[in-house]
């Protein structure tokens, strides 16, 4: 049987269930937006007030103990993330508007274009994982290098 004889039919219920995750989805992708807007601000303040926080104490300004500059580091976090975490959001909002169409028109051509921004979030999701759990992995061997080296100092 040839891909073009087959045909896919959707039930009832899974229909109700592909408009139904259409409206979280949508949902999700504005609250996703809104979110990152806010971390862009956030950022700003956040990096403001930790920066006031840690202000080196009179102590350990005699041991002359490095402070790292935890407004530059607050700012950045908050940017970074709110730089990349629109991409998943606009995936996730474009897959609930073209879900949506194809299941108002019956449109096969409409739910093949939402998978496949299904598709690119997901994909784009693992590899942020990736990355993330490489850069957990490089942590860790920073840290024993560095115990290791701070041990044999002593």
């Amino acid at each position: 049987m040839n891909q073009s004889d087959e045909k896919l039919i959707l039930t009832e219920s899974a229909i109700v269930y592909l408009d139904e995750t259409a409206k979280w989805a949508k949902f999700l992708a504005i609250t996703g937006f809104v979110m990152s807007g806010l971390m862009v601000i956030l950022g700003i303040f956040m990096g403001t007030f930790f920066n006031g926080l840690m202000q080196p104490t009179m102590a350990q300004s005699q041991q002359n103990v490095p402070m790292p500059n935890m407004r530059l580091v607050m700012c950045l976090m908050y940017i970074i993330v709110a730089i990349f975490y629109p991409i998943p959001c606009m995936y996730l909002y474009r897959f609930a508007i073209k879900i949506k169409l194809a299941l108002d028109n019956t449109d096969s051509y409409m739910l093949s274009e939402a998978l496949e921004n299904q598709k690119s979030l997901f994909m784009f999701m693992g590899i942020a994982t990736i990355v993330v759990l490489e850069m957990y992995a490089m942590d860790i061997v920073m840290i024993i290098i560095g115990g290791s080296i701070f041990a044999l100092m002593k």
